[in-house]
Parts: structure tokens; C-alpha cells; sequence
């Protein structure tokens, strides 16, 4: 039987999360980690091993990491290999002058040689075999239960998502065969909507080109006024 959740966010409204299953923190089942803080003096001025990727690199329609024009740093400095993305890491971005844009969030399908950046965090889950990181991006993507957990952090100026209040949001826990069923039901799904959309940019393209030919034909362009057919 399904019922309603809370957790006290101190001074916050409270979010309620409709679910038959646990209601688990964030920051109980997974790490976060604040991604890498740099100095402009830190950029190098050319390319080194050092990639950083920042919020802009999160493509917020399509829950991508993008990898053009990366920031590259000075190959000396020394960076935490935890900041480096990996295979199941949810990249988020954590501070944003748009409210739209804060909370934003890349699902990780493949272990990156880039590092997050800051303004960024990276939420890894610690233990797999408690905790499916796809079901999770599956979560946070598609409810609204994320979204309006972020919003409630809106500032003046700039708006923050600071790890401590993001550890505390929750998250319904349920058995790993569960889990399994939601995130493969989401990438037949997902799979389903790429290949209409690819069929779609096909089509567009074939307008396109029969606009192409008909202008290479040189047909006259005429008023419809001009036609008798119209009068």
C-alpha cells in the first residue's frame, strides 16, 4: 500500500515522496563530492591531462555530459582522483545564477578522463549492490520529486545547492530485482524515443533537400494574387 513520506529539510518546507518502498538520504547511500575549485592562474595555455568539465558541459535538455572545449590545467597541480568522472556518477551542477540551470544533472554512462569542475558536484553511489546509479538518474529525471527539492533553494543572486542539503534528500529504496525491472522498463523507453527522434531529423532533412531540388529546378516564384485559379 502506497503513503506518503517526509523529511524535515530545518527550515525548509517539506518534501513528501509518495512510495510503498523505504525512504533512504541521499548522503546515506551515496558520496558527494564537491568538485575541482581553480584559480584562473591554474588554466594552462595549452592542452595537458588535466581536463575539467563545468556546468556547462551538462546538456540540460538531454542529461549529457558534452566534452567540447574543456578547461585545461596546469599539468603540475595535484587533483584528487575521487573529482574524476566515472562510470555511474550523477555530474550536477551546484550553483547557478539561473534557477533552471541549478540542479541540473549528467548520468555518467562511462568511465571520463575529466575531472568535475567547480560549481559541480558528483553524486556516486557506494555500494551498487544497495543501490543502482541509473535507477537513481531514473529518479531524479523522471519525477518531479528532484526538481522540486531544488527549487527550494533559490537565492537573491546566485542560487546554491550546497552537498549538505542535497544529502538530504530522499529517495525511495526499493529491492535491487525492483530497481533492475525500473531502469531496464527506462532505457527501452529511452531507446523508443532516440530512434523516433532520429526518424524525425531524417524526415527533416529529406524536406529539405526536396526544397533544394525545387529551387535548383528554378522554378519562378509566383503571388498567389497572380493566379487564376485563387481569383
Amino acid at each position: 500500500v502506497d503513503f506518503d513520506k517526509a523529511i524535515n529539510l530545518e527550515g525548509y518546507k517539506k518534501i513528501f515522496v509518495k512510495s510503498k518502498w523505504s525512504l533512504v538520504k541521499l548522503g546515506d547511500i551515496c558520496d558527494l563530492i564537491q568538485g575541482v575549485v581553480f584559480d584562473k592562474k591554474d588554466k594552462a595555455t595549452e592542452e595537458t591531462d588535466l581536463k575539467v568539465l563545468t556546468a556547462s558541459h551538462i546538456d540540460l535538455d538531454e542529461g549529457k555530459v558534452r566534452v567540447e572545449s574543456p578547461i585545461y590545467l596546469r599539468p603540475d597541480l595535484k587533483i584528487d582522483e575521487a573529482k574524476k568522472l566515472r562510470k555511474g556518477d550523477i555530474f550536477v551542477c551546484t550553483s547557478s545564477g539561473s534557477l533552471k540551470h541549478l540542479g541540473k544533472f549528467a548520468y555518467v554512462d562511462s568511465d571520463m578522463d575529466y575531472y568535475a569542475g567547480g560549481f559541480c558536484a558528483i553524486i556516486r553511489p557506494k555500494d551498487e549492490k544497495v543501490l543502482i546509479p541509473k535507477y537513481l538518474a531514473s529518479f531524479m529525471r523522471y519525477t518531479d520529486y528532484y526538481r522540486n527539492f531544488v527549487d527550494r533553494f533559490k537565492g537573491s543572486n546566485i542560487n546554491n545547492l550546497k552537498l549538505s542539503d542535497l544529502e538530504k534528500f530522499p529517495i525511495p529504496l526499493p529491492p535491487l530485482d525492483v530497481q533492475k525491472k525500473i531502469v531496464e522498463e527506462m532505457e527501452r523507453i529511452e531507446k523508443e524515443q532516440e530512434e523516433k527522434e532520429k526518424r524525425i531529423n531524417n524526415l527533416q532533412k529529406e524536406i529539405v533537400e526536396i526544397i533544394k531540388n525545387i529551387e535548383n529546378q528554378g522554378y519562378n516564384s509566383v503571388r498567389i494574387k497572380d493566379v487564376k485559379a485563387f481569383l
